[in-house]
């Protein structure tokens, strides 16, 4: 090793440069990407207000029943009232006391399928199977 050789060091570094159009691609999927995101956050919000309308008008049917319940026991008693008057009244106003009830059991009976079609779209919309199945 007598000779004295000249020894080169070389370091080289590659940076990957995109392209143009492999910028604008990947800008795209980072809109696509926003988008997603946006569209989720929206149905998460429709599905909540969704749920919340539901649950509203489970309420609204249990006080719509409630109120029906009442006026089943006033049109009840305003047809004994009216029997007990026979004599004093009319036969029309005891008709009219036996319509009374007849409307009040029927708003009772519209009022509890109401309150049952409520009961199950709210638990439907929280994801409650009502057949058993999976979904």
């Amino acid at each position: 090793l007598g000779a004295a050789e000249g020894t080169s060091l070389r370091a080289g570094a590659s940076l990957p440069l995109f392209a143009p159009v492999q910028e604008a691609n990947q800008k795209v999927l980072e809109n696509r990407v926003a988008q997603a995101k946006l569209a989720l956050e929206a149905a998460l919000k429709d599905g909540e207000l969704d749920l919340r309308q539901k649950h509203q008008a489970r309420l609204l049917a249990e006080a719509q029943l409630a109120a029906a319940e009442t006026s089943l026991k006033a049109a009840e008693a305003s047809l004994e009232t009216a029997k007990k008057q026979a004599g004093t009244g009319t036969r029309l106003e005891v008709l009219q006391a036996e319509v009374g009830l007849l409307q009040a059991q029927r708003t009772l009976e519209q009022a509890k399928a109401n309150l049952l079609q409520a009961h199950y779209a709210l638990m439907d919309a929280m994801g409650i199977d009502l057949l058993g199945g999976e979904r």
